[in-house]
């Protein structure tokens, strides 16, 4: 799947700690992502869960219900991760913070 080598190569690329030499590619990665995440839990959000919550049992629906809480969460937090961190210049800014909150992000 193509989020998940798209997580992978930006992680290596925030491991090996070259900002000014990486920087570019880690925000050109984390936007892309962005726009993925943003397809793919939408489309989750208009026919995977509508359709388990009113066809599922009530443990499916139950756990659908469950989960689009959480991806909605999860995209939440990953837009505001984007946006604090499209540009190699917020990356470099405070390189610290953004590998903590990478850290956070990237294993959610």
């Amino acid at each position: 799947h193509d989020i998940y080598a798209l997580i992978h190569d930006t992680k290596a690329l925030i491991a090996s700690g070259k900002f000014d030499e990486k920087g570019s590619d880690i925000a050109r990665n984390i936007s892309v992502l962005a726009g993925k995440l943003k397809i793919h839990l939408s489309n989750e959000d208009k026919y995977l869960y509508p359709s388990l919550v009113d066809k599922g049992d009530s443990r499916l629906k139950s756990k659908a219900e469950s989960y689009m809480s959480e991806m909605g969460g999860l995209s939440k937090t990953y837009m505001v991760f984007k946006d604090k961190y499209n540009t190699r210049s917020k990356i470099m800014s405070d390189s610290a913070t953004f590998i903590s909150e990478s850290t956070v992000v990237f294993e959610a």
